[in-house]
């Protein structure tokens, strides 16, 4: 952590109101959230990952293919109806239906009731006055977590489908930390000491960022400005469905814990991209590589109208002299470098979540749903 990090996390301990991410003219730039931990590598270090990577995942990639093959069947399966009978009459078969697709149905209605059970409806009424605030309180966090959980529940439902249909569901569970733009017009007299106290509150660097502000205002004179700042509206878990077939694993290994690598393939768009580089995930030089791979062609920017496949995970990589699980994130077909980080979470376990109905032992897939079975 930078000095002027440190510090601006000591100001936000003592005052948890102040607006340190803010701008007071125009809106604010991201900051780079992977700084403290991202890699230092030089260009030939870089090349180097993305070469080693791309002949692991191809390899990965092909001894996949037969269980891709099953999977794509299973989505073919999942619709199919059963022929119809010709004896002892044309159509005398009476199911017309898909038989997996219903089946699963049926199943993961059963698995729902069993992880989102309903909970009894428990009104908050204050006993007295001063139990009021407790109370809207109460009610605002119940709230929340309810729409939390039906948020989750779509996903999960999802998951479950494909564990059905594909022998294993995926659940990404990455930390995110999530905020909006806010922007309001405020003004602050200086005569006032109350107007100088909250203005010093919320803007305690204002001195350094913004002294045509700060020094009027505290010689007594009134300010106004189009204030921007950024709000936190939330921090924790995002649970997200990854689907099986987009999910690259280190083949001959059942347990996704001792894997020494394992990738999802994501499809990304070139302002994706930008966007991604403006937020401080991706590095610059990864998008200035595709655009080099492109420039001698007919069309120089028809890079910017492409679909990019993205691989994003985790590799056990040596990193100045000590192998540790490290996340990267390539365009392998550009031979494109875009992050390289170190694992972000202390329990250094995977953040994917594999879902099973009947486990295989010998595989790390599970057993799936199948015309026969249903």
């Amino acid at each position: 952590m930078s000095d002027n990090n440190k510090e601006n996390e000591a100001i936000k301990a003592a005052n948890p109101e102040a607006r340190l991410d803010y701008e007071l003219k125009e809106a604010i730039s991201d900051q780079d959230t992977n700084k403290s931990k991202k890699l230092v590598l030089d260009p030939t270090q870089k090349e180097a990952v993305v070469t080693k990577l791309d002949l692991l995942i191809s390899k990965a990639e092909t001894s996949f293919g037969d269980k891709l093959k099953m999977m794509r069947q299973a989505d073919k399966d999942y619709t199919a109806k059963i022929p119809q009978r010709s004896f002892p009459h044309a159509g005398a078969s009476s199911i017309g239906i898909p038989v997996v697709k219903t089946k699963l149905r049926q199943l993961v209605r059963k698995l729902k009731s069993a992880l989102f059970r309903n909970r009894p409806i428990m009104p908050l009424e204050p006993q007295e006055q001063s139990d009021v605030e407790r109370v809207e309180k109460a009610e605002k966090f119940l709230d929340s977590e309810a729409k939390k959980e039906m948020k989750i529940e779509k996903t999960v439902e999802a998951i479950l489908k494909d564990t059905g249909k594909y022998g294993t569901g995926l659940m990404k569970v990455p930390w995110v930390v999530e905020s909006d733009q806010w922007s309001q017009r405020e003004t602050y007299d200086g005569t006032n000491p109350e107007d100088v106290a909250t203005f010093d509150k919320f803007y305690p660097d204002a001195i350094v960022k913004d002294p045509e502000y700060f020094i009027p205002l505290h010689n007594g004179e009134k300010v106004t400005f189009e204030a921007s700042f950024k709000k936190e509206t939330y921090r924790g878990p995002r649970p997200e469905r990854i689907n099986r077939k987009n999910f690259v694993t280190a083949p001959g290994y059942t347990d996704i814990d001792k894997m020494p690598f394992w990738f999802e393939k994501m499809t990304k768009s070139w302002s994706d991209l930008e966007d991604d580089v403006k937020n401080g995930l991706f590095e610059q030089e990864g998008l200035d590589k595709i655009k080099k791979n492109n420039s001698k062609k007919k069309d120089p920017y028809e890079y910017v109208n492409k679909q990019y496949v993205v691989h994003e995970g985790m590799w056990e990589y040596e990193y100045k002299g000590v192998k540790q699980k490290c996340l990267f994130s390539l365009v392998l077909k550009e031979k494109a470098y875009l992050r390289g980080i170190k694992y972000p979470y202390d329990h250094s376990k995977p953040y994917i979540i594999p879902f099973y109905i009947m486990r295989d032992d010998d595989s790390f897939d599970g057993e799936c749903l199948e015309i026969g079975r249903a």
